[in-house]
């Protein structure tokens, strides 16, 4: 038992939602369950007639993405680092 997926929505705004923070155990990988979770989430910002992006910067995930019909718009990336 437990958190089989994980999926959440940032930066909302009055136009778009970015879907990001997905994530599938690895007990539960190769299932749908990601896939379900990201269709619920885009689903649901369509429905409040926004349009959703995805955030994703790894590349394996970026390929997953693609076949799921998401389409790279632009690359991005930061680095930040904890002085201390």
């Amino acid at each position: 038992d437990g958190i089989a997926a994980h999926a959440a929505t940032y930066a909302e705004c009055s136009d778009f939602s970015i879907i990001g923070g997905v994530i599938t155990d690895t007990n539960y990988r190769g299932k749908g369950y990601g896939r379900q979770i990201v269709d619920f989430l885009v689903q649901k910002i369509i429905a409040e007639n926004k349009k959703p992006i995805l955030y994703c910067y790894d590349a394996k995930t970026v390929k997953w993405y693609e076949k799921g019909g998401w389409k790279v718009y632009c690359r991005c990336g930061k680095l930040e680092q904890k002085k201390g």
